[in-house]
């Protein structure tokens, strides 16, 4: 494709951050949404380019398209190449006991689904691991995050990628499980203005 465009077009590909060609062995490379656009931004500064038509492939249709969304004024053109992952919402797969995990402030964002799976995962290179309690599935397809029972990390994963809770959230918590939700109804009713945890493990 970008042989055939070349013949009438301008054609600049880049290699998505985090791709071997892309980042370097010590740098970091972007992990947000936002991270991502300032990426993109750098790159059309360093090449000296205001606006451009954006074509993107999977992961980087999804790419393009948040990047048309932060910059607009930037992009002449989208061309979205199997973008099904762009309007998918995002998946949280829980392998572990059916409604341990509320996602409560994400719910308009994000699909729970409750699970099973036996035995043991086989990863490419690493080799057979055991299962994960829950995985955390962006909307690129990737893995944002794989997690224990505890849940750690999980609020972050999502506040990274699907954004903060909700309004009327924020000024609750995040329950690992039924027990927890069930205290903190009991600490709101009693008027408590504590400071909770996001993530409990169970006990």
């Amino acid at each position: 494709m970008a042989g055939g465009l070349a013949r009438s077009h301008r054609v600049i590909a880049v290699d998505p951050p985090g791709q071997p060609a892309a980042c370097g062995p010590s740098s970091r490379p972007p992990r947000t949404a936002a991270e991502l656009a300032d990426w993109l931004d750098q790159v059309l500064d360093g090449l000296a380019l205001n606006r451009a038509a954006l074509i993107g492939h999977c992961y980087g249709a999804w790419l393009a398209l948040r990047y048309a969304l932060h910059a607009p004024q930037r992009v002449s053109r989208l061309v979205l190449l199997d973008p099904t992952d762009c309007f998918a919402p995002l998946s949280l797969l829980n392998l572990g006991e059916p409604g341990g995990i509320d996602i409560t402030p994400w719910t308009d964002r994000v699909q729970l689904i409750d699970a099973k799976y036996a035995g043991t995962w086989e990863l490419p290179v690493v080799g057979k691991v055991t299962a994960p309690a829950a995985v955390l599935i962006r909307p690129d397809g990737y893995v944002a995050w794989v997690g224990d029972l505890t849940h750690q990390g999980l609020p972050d994963a999502l506040t990274i990628w699907f954004g903060p809770p909700t309004a009327t959230q924020r000024e609750g918590t995040f329950a690992a499980d039924s027990n927890d939700a069930a205290r903190q109804n009991e600490e709101r009713s009693r008027g408590s203005h504590s400071d909770a945890p996001l993530a409990r493990s169970r006990a």
